[in-house]
């Protein structure tokens, strides 16, 4: 039943109060994928651990087959190829800002895919641990880029009313990866189903690399921060089908410009001789701070210290040796 009243009319079809368009869902799911190889990958050593490094034929090989049996390792050496993931990581999260900001929220998440792929091979097809420790420190860098990169594109593409609950997606998936990598190894743990197991990543990761191109769009606050209107605002229409943009997406530039002058405006009382903020000349849009931007601005240099430290509390209070290990 359509109301009397124009304004609520309007209301109903403003973006601003749809709660989770069929699109956007189906694009929430699509890139928690990568949330998803994140957990799995964390916790998939741990059930076929004794199968992997511990075979009692060594390096002899399955009959017909041109890999061995499994990877013997000493407890030191194992601990390192596990924890070599979380190497990668480090490099991956380091680097993910200037992916992003360079080559967009969705070729970063296509590039990852790549990441994951070569991976997964490199585990799935080990001959020795070297290649072992190398695909786990590829899955690392997959996670680290993914921890950076995927939380950043859901944000900017959620709406207003399912921002929390799309926030919430990344983390979600990173656990029901990490169960699913405890149910799956149960069946696996045999010579060669390790090395299914493995292999799985790349599977999934492919899945992900074939579908992103085809029905994914690059985030509309990245288009308009590189001055991209045009691009900007119809992948935020394909975002909110059925629904009139034209509010929401004058909030998003209006954001953008509100927030460049607030940080020209601590530039110039307190930074007069470093720039806080780059700006484009033609249109005037903010483009994203670099690391030490961000902690020159002493706003932003403390939500960056309690996100890192809230991070950190995370990874030292022990959780990851219950994951990696029985």
């Amino acid at each position: 039943m359509i109301s009397s009243n124009p304004e609520q009319n309007i209301s109903i079809q403003d973006s601003r109060n749809a709660k989770l368009p069929f699109y956007c869902a189906i694009l929430t799911l699509l890139v928690a994928i990568g949330g998803f190889e994140n957990g799995l990958n964390t916790g998939i050593t741990n059930i076929p651990e004794q199968i992997i490094r511990n075979c009692s034929n060594g390096y002899n090989h399955v009959q017909g087959a041109g890999v061995p049996d499994c990877l013997p390792m000493g407890d030191l050496l194992w601990g390192f190829a596990v924890g070599s993931h979380s190497l990668g990581a480090i490099f991956g999260g380091l680097g993910a800002g200037s992916l992003q900001t360079r080559f967009g929220r969705k070729k970063s998440l296509i590039y990852n895919s790549i990441t994951w792929i070569i991976g997964g091979i490199l585990l799935g097809a080990s001959v020795n641990p070297v290649m072992f420790i190398c695909g786990r420190i590829f899955t690392g860098i997959g996670t680290g880029v993914g921890s950076v990169v995927i939380p950043t594109y859901l944000g900017e593409i959620s709406t207003i009313k399912s921002r929390g609950l799309i926030g919430s997606v990344y983390q979600d998936s990173v656990v029901i990866g990490i169960v699913v990598s405890q149910l799956v190894g149960l069946p696996l743990t045999f010579i060669p189903g390790w090395r299914i197991l493995l292999i799985l990543t790349s599977a999934i990761a492919i899945f992900q690399l074939v579908l992103i191109p085809i029905i994914g769009v690059e985030s509309p606050r990245y288009l308009i921060s590189q001055n991209k209107i045009k691009e900007a605002k119809e992948s935020l229409q394909k975002l909110r089908k059925g629904y009139n943009i034209d509010l929401e997406f004058d909030e998003i530039i209006q954001g953008q410009s509100e927030q460049q002058i607030n940080e020209t405006n601590i530039e110039n009382e307190k930074y007069v001789q470093h720039s806080l903020v780059v700006t484009d000349d033609q249109v005037g849009i903010k483009k994203p701070p670099s690391f030490k931007e961000l902690l020159q601005n002493p706003y932003c240099r403390k939500m960056l210290f309690v996100c890192v430290g809230t991070h950190l509390a995370q990874q030292l209070n022990g959780i990851q040796s219950i994951v990696f290990y029985r």
